[in-house]
């Protein structure tokens, strides 16, 4: 099992999933008739760069070069530890195309399991529904205390963006792909059917 972890919201549910996955294929693992027999190691991480964050900054060079290195450490993980199956957690956007074309390189048994989106928010104001295009839109406000408030509460929680970018978009070709489950790809993070119905 193998997942990713950046530094923002994006990742913060990726090492549960992670770990509940890991610990039900440990508890299949034995001798038993209804069980199976196989080599389980510990999950693996890969780093990442989260596009959200960096947009209009110096640090979005970084976002590009960031699908290669998830790329890179995701096929020297599956080919030095002689994997022959792969589930893998993946958030944000450039680590599922790394992982994807890792995995397809590796060309063994493997299933790409999305985070998840994170919740719209409810302006508490206005009780209108936020998501991260009302951020944008409220951008070139000169009301720095509404701006501040939409900000806070357009994107509560955790999870991958709630818009048809990259992400999403790549869950889908994922799911279309046949690389993840369809009925995983559009739960947002924290909905509990990502820990159920992995």
């Amino acid at each position: 099992v193998i997942g990713n972890k950046g530094d923002s919201q994006c990742y913060l549910g990726v090492q549960r999933k992670v770990e509940i996955i890991h610990e039900c294929i440990r508890q299949k693992i034995g001798y038993a008739s209804d069980q199976m027999r196989m080599r389980l190691v510990q999950p693996e991480y890969t780093v990442a760069t989260s596009d959200g964050i960096r947009n209009g900054t110096r640090e979005m060079r970084y976002s590009l070069i960031g699908r290669e290195v998830t790329h890179d450490s995701v096929c020297e993980h599956l080919s030095a530890s002689g994997l022959e199956g792969t589930i893998a957690v993946v958030a944000c956007d450039k680590p599922p195309v790394g992982t994807l074309a890792a995995i397809l390189e590796h060309n063994r048994p493997a299933i790409i399991m999305s985070d998840g989106t994170i919740r719209p928010g409810t302006d508490s104001v206005t009780n209108e529904p936020l998501d991260i295009i009302s951020g944008f839109q409220i951008a070139g406000s000169d009301d720095e205390e509404m701006k501040k408030r939409i900000a806070c509460e357009a994107c509560p929680g955790f999870g991958s963006c709630g818009g048809m970018f990259t992400y999403n978009t790549m869950q889908t070709f994922i799911g279309v792909l046949g690389m993840e489950p369809l009925h995983m790809i559009s739960p947002p993070s924290d909905d509990k059917r990502r820990i159920e119905h992995f």
